[in-house]
């Protein structure tokens, strides 16, 4: 996962850690800018953050023999992202023994008012098939 990182590691993607729950950050930076019309973050840099928190959750969470894999990402925008920084949360909707299913929130300012959601799909290679 080395490019995958490289590119969070670009995006200045950090996690923050809050007990057991991992929040993904990504600080505001110019060059995030996708429409300076609207003065909205460029969605791609979004899309990112939401499965960069996802695999972040997996990897702190779960006994991993490797770093988890995206396998797919599907964002819904909800309002535009304005010029500030940007932080997502991941939950569990399904832990398989191969795969897992999550559902990523992006915030801005306000919890409750998302920027953006995601479904995302890892596929996962466990130390130990125990059952959950």
């Amino acid at each position: 996962m080395s490019g995958d990182r490289d590119y969070t590691d670009f995006l200045g993607i950090t996690s923050i850690r809050d007990g057991a729950q991992v929040w993904g950050h990504l600080p505001f930076d110019p060059a995030l800018v996708g429409n300076a019309t609207v003065k909205a973050l460029h969605g791609g840099t979004l899309a990112a953050l939401l499965g960069a928190t996802a695999v972040l959750q997996a990897a702190e969470s779960l006994d991993l023999a490797t770093e988890p894999r995206v396998v797919s990402l599907t964002t819904e925008f909800l309002r535009p992202a304005a010029y500030t920084d940007t932080y997502a949360e991941a939950s569990f909707t399904r832990l398989g023994g191969r795969v897992a299913n999550a559902r990523v929130v992006a915030w801005q300012a306000e919890r409750s008012e998302p920027v953006a959601v995601a479904n995302v799909i890892l596929t996962l290679e466990r130390r130990s098939h125990e059952a959950l």
